[in-house]
This record gives structure tokens, C-alpha cells and sequence, in this order.
């Protein structure tokens, strides 16, 4: 059975969490909010526009359009799987979709500086306020952590960040996040029930958020 989507919620989400995080322009909400309806609110997979009738709709000029379309496949909120005469054929994903992590399924993030507000927000939100690793809950020592290092290749899109205590960020450095979460466990830290949901969760994931 199809789940059964909140829309109230979508919309929320949108406007409090992704335009902030992704910095989206108001070109760019209208466009992505217009492409929003006509795909999944819709109940269809894709939609095959034009630029003209895309601009009409979202009250911008065909070259803004072809602009912010671009703009928006980078910040991977949409797919644009193919142009023909008729237009362009677009997927589309949900803030649900553009901010997970560890959820599983494919991993539509965007990359963005993790030191800005409103990505950290949107990383601690996702933890429910508690440190990824040892599950302590967080306060005034929060942090954002890279689960793949970036001197090992991990970028700084949400899906590669996590939220963490200071202790944690400090401990684990640049070392395998599955590979510390058996130290913690070691170190009685955490459950072995614990310890296998994180490890699930990493799995679920490809190693990485």
C-alpha cells in the first residue's frame, strides 16, 4: 500500500526546513513548489513541461527557469531525466527526500557548508537533540560531525553529518564511524542494542549519512 503523505507537513517542511538549508531564492521556491504539485501531490513520477509554460506558472521568464532548473538539479531537489521538443521530463523530491539520512534509500543531499545555521539545525533536528554516537542528549555542546571524514573523502553535504557531543567529535577524529561506535560499546557506553541500531542505521545508509 502507497504511504500516505502529509501534506500539511510537506509544506511545513518546506518552508522551515529546505529553502532555508538549500538558500533557495524565491525564483526558485516558486519553480520547485509548482513542480511539487504537478509531480507528487499529483500522484505522477515525472512531468514533461516547457520553460515557457514552467515560467507561467512560477511568474519568472523562460531564461530564469532554465537557470534556477539547473540551480535546483545541483541542490538535488529535482532530476531532469531527459529534453525533447515538448520539454523537459523532471523527478522531483520532497524536503522528506533532499534532508534524509540514514534512512535508507538513495541519499538525495545537496552539499552545503555544515557551519551554517541553518544546516546544523536541520542535522540536530533530525537526532531528535541527541548525540549520534553515544546517544547522550545534547546541550550547549553540540556539534556537527562528519561520519566519513573529509580527509578521507566525506564531503560536507547533510547526508555525511551527524550530530554529536564535543566529547564524541573530539574522540572519534578522522576514524571510521562504525569502528568507534564498537569502542563506545567496548567502553560500556552503549547497549549492545544500542550498538546494533547505530550499526543498522550506518548500513542502511552505505556507511555513510
Amino acid at each position: 500500500m502507497t504511504k500516505k503523505v502529509d501534506w500539511a507537513r510537506v509544506w511545513a517542511a518546506m518552508q522551515d526546513e529546505l529553502f532555508p538549508a538549500m538558500r533557495m531564492d524565491p525564483s526558485e521556491r516558486a519553480i520547485y513548489g509548482y513542480l511539487v504539485r504537478v509531480t507528487r501531490l499529483e500522484r505522477r513520477g515525472t512531468v514533461c513541461i516547457s520553460k515557457s509554460r514552467l515560467g507561467r506558472a512560477a511568474g519568472v521568464c523562460s531564461a530564469t527557469v532554465r537557470f534556477r532548473l539547473r540551480s535546483l538539479e545541483k541542490k538535488r531537489c529535482v532530476r531532469i531525466r531527459g529534453r525533447n521538443l515538448e520539454g523537459h521530463t523532471i523527478e522531483v523530491f520532497l524536503p522528506e527526500e533532499i534532508l534524509r539520512a540514514g534512512r535508507g534509500g538513495a541519499p538525495h543531499v545537496a552539499t552545503r557548508d555544515y557551519r551554517d545555521p541553518a544546516v546544523r539545525e536541520a542535522v540536530l533536528r533530525r537526532e531528535e537533540g541527541r548525540c549520534f554516537y553515544c546517544l547522550r542528549e545534547l546541550g550547549q555542546n553540540a556539534a556537527v560531525d562528519h561520519v566519513v571524514a573529509v580527509s578521507k573523502g566525506g564531503d560536507d553535504s547533510i547526508g555525511n553529518l551527524v550530530a554529536a557531543c564535543s566529547d564524541c567529535n573530539v574522540t572519534k577524529g578522522n576514524r571510521d564511524a562504525g569502528e568507534f561506535l564498537r569502542e563506545l560499546y567496548r567502553r560500556n557506553r552503549l547497549t549492545a542494542a544500542e550498538l546494533d541500531e547505530r550499526m543498522r542505521k550506518l548500513k542502511k545508509a552505505g556507511g555513510r549519512f
